[in-house]
């Protein structure tokens, strides 16, 4: 089971679910906010949360935009509103619903000029509606499994 809307306490959830193993809503849910990308994220550094992204804007050619919080118990604004913090590696992006989808790697830069960070290509991967789900959603069924 996949537990949604949940504080985040720099925790996953037992048992939690990865995108395949998602139901219909959640799908549903992931697909409408452009792929995780409006739900926003929190962003660790050694498994501690340190950051959370949130009013998500897609820019152009693979790069979204999003305004930046820092956490109380990370490294301040004034540390991590700077394009040199963002170029390290070990840093893991958590969908603030779907804790348990993770992601690393990801390339970003900071905008003194927008203050907001960019981050290329950062999405929850692999949800698809089965040809079932896309009938059901089309007519309003609910689907048990």
């Amino acid at each position: 089971m996949v537990q949604q809307r949940a504080k985040y306490d720099g925790t996953v959830p037992p048992g939690a679910a990865g995108p395949d193993r998602l139901s219909l809503a959640a799908k549903i849910e992931i697909i409408e906010s452009s792929y995780g990308r409006g739900l926003g994220w929190i962003v660790e550094l050694g498994g501690v949360p340190f950051a959370e992204l949130s009013d998500f804007e897609a820019v152009d050619s693979g790069w979204d935009s999003y305004a930046l919080r820092a956490l109380s118990h990370g490294p301040g604004r004034e540390a991590i509103a700077k394009d040199s913090f963002w170029d390290r590696e070990g840093l893991v992006f958590r969908n603030r619903v779907y804790l348990s989808l993770t992601y690393g790697g990801v390339i970003c830069r900071w905008s003194d000029e927008h203050n907001r960070l960019f981050v290329r290509a950062l999405c929850i991967e692999g949800v698809r509606l089965t040809f079932l789900e896309r009938l059901a959603r089309a007519f309003g069924v609910t689907l048990t499994h």
